[in-house]
């Protein structure tokens, strides 16, 4: 794992010292989504958790509009070979 040094707000910094504390709702919300944190979680983990979770989001985000972008560059071409796909397994399947 690589360290570094990077600036957090007020805001981040809260919400990682919540996140350390058993049965706050920070915590519970984070472990929904992660599973169970150390019972004694650092300041540190804490926020790299945090991290994480913003890259799963980032992630899917982007799996998003890859997808829309696909499909938008879809043309007649791509729907008449998907119907002329969809009409042959039709067929197969009366013929077995």
């Amino acid at each position: 794992m690589i360290r570094k040094s990077i600036p957090v707000n007020i805001h981040l910094s809260a919400l990682a010292d919540l996140i350390r504390i058993e049965g706050t709702l920070e915590r519970h919300a984070v472990e929904t989504m992660v599973g169970p944190l150390p019972e004694n979680i650092s300041e540190s983990a804490a926020l790299s958790v945090l991290l994480e979770l913003a890259k799963e989001v980032v992630d899917e985000l982007v799996l998003e509009a890859q997808y829309a972008t696909l499909a938008a560059s879809r043309d007649k071409e791509d729907e008449e070979f998907d119907m002329a796909v969809r009409a042959r397994r039709s067929h197969r399947s009366v013929l077995n």
